[in-house]
């Protein structure tokens, strides 16, 4: 098995974190399903998206907080529309956001890490702010 690129597990963290947001948004709505096999397919739909465009859209720029909150918001815009309809859209775009500027700032407190390890604390910090962001959306 081959080790993945730091950057495409930064990119796949990013579009996984705006998930809970996405499917938040969804569920307050209630335009779209929101349970946990919608949850599970938006975190990979996110990953997915996130991992592959990430190098894409980069070039041979250094990732900020500005290219990481743009990133996120446009990963959580289109993960969340396809899993969690138009409202979940809205809510995974701001999420993911607040989330993509958020990891690009701590990714240096785990370059040390495995992959794996890297991806799951990344991934873990973005889902807290979006959530945080989609519950502070829905006062």
């Amino acid at each position: 098995m081959t080790e993945a690129k730091p950057d495409r597990l930064l990119g796949a963290a990013i579009g996984a974190s705006a998930a809970p947001a996405a499917m938040l948004g969804a569920g307050w709505s209630a335009l779209a399903a929101s349970g946990p096999g919608e949850w599970a397919l938006a975190f990979a739909a996110g990953a997915l998206l996130g991992s592959s465009t990430w190098e894409i859209f980069l070039g041979e720029r250094e990732p900020g907080p500005g290219y990481g909150a743009l990133f996120g918001a446009c990963a959580g815009l289109l993960s969340g529309a396809l899993v969690g309809g138009p409202v979940g859209g809205v809510f995974g775009c701001c999420g993911g956001a607040l989330a993509g500027s958020g990891v690009t700032q701590a990714r240096g407190l785990v370059r040390q890490q495995s992959a794996a390890l890297q991806f799951a604390a990344l991934a873990l910090l973005g889902s807290a702010i979006a959530s945080g962001a989609a519950w502070g959306m829905t006062l």
